[in-house]
């Protein structure tokens, strides 16, 4: 393989200074936070999210769709019934997921 597309054991994922910014929280969000709801509308006014930065959750594949579906169903005060052992399986994965990165 030719030197400059041999990536060793290097996670790319997880050393770019672009996908992980130094200093910036990154959590699970939860919209009973504030802070989190502050970086929420940062996020929907500017584009960047603010203080916080956030992780995608199961069944959801990226960011903002994790979190406007979580923010949109504690505004509704909707509970997912569907699946909730699915959806149980799929939290504990994505924390240990996190937790190894």
């Amino acid at each position: 393989m030719p030197e400059f597309l041999d990536s060793g054991n290097l996670d790319f994922m997880s050393r770019s200074a672009t996908l992980r910014l130094h200093g910036t929280a990154r959590t699970f969000f939860d919209p009973q936070n504030l802070v989190h709801c502050e970086s929420l509308k940062n996020f929907l006014e500017n584009g960047a999210w603010g203080a916080v930065q956030f992780y995608p959750e199961f069944p959801y594949t990226d960011v903002p769709t994790t979190v406007l579906s979580k923010f949109a169903a504690h505004a509704l005060n909707v509970t997912r019934k569907a699946g909730a052992a699915n959806l149980a399986i799929g939290k504990i994965l994505t924390q240990r997921m996190h937790e190894n990165a």
